[in-house]
């Protein structure tokens, strides 16, 4: 129906002022029934008594539409004079307000509820009039129709049923929105309200999925607004404490499209979660294919391969036998030649990203080491013949707090010691100085261990995190770490056992590696050659040790007394200034052999 049908006749000043003037919103609901109502009416004469109700119609109507546009805009204008005080908060404030936010959408979601419910009383009303009007139209055309015209054929007008059809086809149907015709809302303000949205089916499956996550079950997530929706909808509503509808408001919306958003953020992360734990899972199983190949391809090459023996050499020594080049001296053992996996494999336990990649390393030539770490007894000794003087400062564990403390040294290290324990507080400076004595003092070529010789000789052939296997619980057997008999406060990781001692032990407490060395693992870090590099790269696969231009931090190996278990591993390592003391770091020598086939 177009308006041109009724802008003709006694009703063409009032169709023609009005229609224009009724506000957006309502144009398409109202201005239908309105011209409705004007085409029943417009059949009767201009000039019949019932154009004074019409006459009075029309100012009702205009006078009612004037109020609702009126208030619509008034309202309008509040709530952007509300937006922008609150948008001025929120800047001066530096953080945003939700409470307040949620306040005047809640404010100016009541007062459209109202105009709505003005709006369909006003519906009701046109409705009562042209049931009302119909009737007097009727009577009033057969009256001035006369008897002799009662027998004449009338083109039947709308009768009850008819209007009805034409009042509901111009109500708006939430079939046009909702393509699931079980879930036809009816044609009233709440549906309407909704259709008013404008909620795609995309974003109706963030609203399903909204309210499946926190616990209203609403179907599969396919956008369609069923039985199961609408039911979940208003039990989500009662539970909120809003009206029961089945249909959203705009706020409603929001706050399902937003749940529904975080409920597909986190689907997506756990999908993602899972497929890096399956790739993780493959990338490790084949590390471990590949590790398993060269330790087979290893023992292939050392079975075909004629390894020369360790037999007499200037020592008069071989593989495994313990010697002194003086009295004073420190006890070595000789470490036979051979290949071993340097770092630490995936998957062990306490295992760092520095301790790898694993790579193998073969030692060409036999070597000696100390089968203790050096002794306060001998360390005395060497500064006695140098007339060397040392530093009062050194960085101690001391109630629970770790710091560099004076009146601290090798000879005050924070507890007790005798000259069979092992040095501490000792810089890799000083390390130095000592083997490059012993060396002037012996002929013989002392040095400090490479990272690899230190790695090699603790492991002594074995491939476990530790040269006794992978127990953490047999610690207290084979070493000297954080334990229940350790005095300090604040350290975590320790083993339940107890190896009886608070701090350093005397050496040689413990039990020896298959290569004749005590506390390779524990009582103290032991200082190595070598500079600090992050990952092992393209790092010499021969035994040397790393040495890079202006090296800031050198390798310390083994743990000691205040670590647990993750650390006294043979692949665990750690760096620190050379000229730093600490009161857990000591030393261990190595020397090369000559052999003479």
């Amino acid at each position: 129906m177009r308006v041109s049908r009724c802008c003709s006749g006694a009703f063409k000043s009032m169709c023609c002022r009005w229609v224009p003037s009724v506000p957006g919103k309502y144009h398409g609901q109202l201005a239908k029934t309105v011209l409705v109502l004007l085409l029943v009416v417009s059949s009767a004469p201009a000039d019949t008594p019932d154009n004074d109700l019409l006459r009075g119609f029309e100012k009702r109507v205009q006078a009612a539409f004037t109020a609702v546009e009126g208030a619509l805009a008034s309202e309008e204008a509040r709530l952007h004079d509300l937006a922008v005080r609150h948008s001025r908060r929120t800047l001066a404030d530096g953080r945003p307000s939700v409470s307040q936010a949620a306040a005047n959408a809640s404010l100016w979601e009541q007062r459209i509820g109202k105009l709505r419910g003005e709006e369909a009383e006003l519906r009701r009303e046109l409705n009562e009039l042209l049931t009302a009007l119909s009737s007097k139209i009727a009577a009033a055309t057969q009256r001035l129709a006369g008897g002799s015209e009662q027998n004449m054929p009338m083109e039947p007008g709308p009768g009850p049923r008819e209007r009805a059809e034409v009042v509901r086809q111009a109500e708006p149907s939430s079939s046009s929105v909702d393509s699931d015709a079980s879930a036809v809302a009816p044609p009233d303000d709440h549906a309407a309200m909704e259709l008013s949205l404008g909620l795609d089916r995309a974003v109706r499956a963030l609203v399903q999925m909204g309210l499946t996550s926190i616990g209203f079950d609403s179907g599969p997530a396919d956008g369609l607004f069923g039985k199961r929706t609408r039911s979940a909808i208003r039990s989500w509503q009662s539970a909120n404490e809003h009206q029961a509808t089945g249909h959203l408001t705009r706020l409603q919306a929001n706050l399902l499209i937003a749940a529904g958003r975080d409920a597909e953020q986190k689907r997506v992360a756990e999908r993602e979660r899972r497929e890096q734990g399956r790739i993780a899972r493959q990338r490790e199983e084949q590390q471990k294919a590949e590790l398993a190949k060269d330790e087979r391809q290893r023992q292939q090459r050392q079975a075909e391969i004629k390894q020369t023996p360790v037999d007499q050499g200037v020592l008069g020594s071989i593989a495994g036998e313990v010697f002194r080049d003086c009295p004073d001296c420190p006890e070595m053992v000789v470490v036979p030649s051979g290949s071993f996996r340097m770092g630490g494999p995936p998957g062990e336990t306490g295992r760092q990203d520095n301790e790898g990649p694993q790579h193998w390393v073969e030692i060409g030539q036999p070597f000696a080491m100390g089968v203790y770490e050096v002794t306060r007894g001998q360390y005395f000794n060497f500064l006695v013949a140098t007339n060397r003087t040392w530093s009062d400062t050194c960085v101690t564990f001391e109630g629970g707090e770790i710091e560099e403390r004076e009146d601290r040294s090798w000879q005050n290290p924070g507890f007790h010691q005798t000259d069979q324990h092992p040095v501490v507080c000792v810089s890799w400076d000083d390390a130095r100085e000592y083997v490059n004595w012993l060396s002037l003092q012996t002929g013989e070529m002392y040095r400090l261990l490479s990272e690899s010789e230190w790695e090699y000789a603790a492991r002594a052939g074995t491939s476990t995190a530790r040269y006794w296997g992978n127990s953490e619980s047999d610690q207290c057997l084979h070493a000297n770490g954080l334990d229940s008999s350790t005095d300090l406060v604040g350290r975590s990781g320790r083993v339940g056992c107890r190896d009886g001692y608070p701090a350093t032990s005397p050496a040689g407490t413990f039990t020896t590696n298959p290569f004749g060395a005590h506390d390779v693992l524990g009582n103290v870090w032991e200082w190595t050659q070598d500079c600090w590099a992050d990952s092992y790269g393209s790092d010499s696969d021969d035994g040397r040790s790393r040495q890079i231009a202006g090296c800031e931090n050198r390798v310390i190996r083994g743990g000691s007394w205040i670590n647990g278990p993750t650390f006294l591993r043979s692949a665990r390592r750690d760096r620190i200034p050379p000229g730093r003391r600490f009161n857990v770091v000591g030393f261990r020598i190595g020397r090369a052999v000559e052999i003479v086939p």
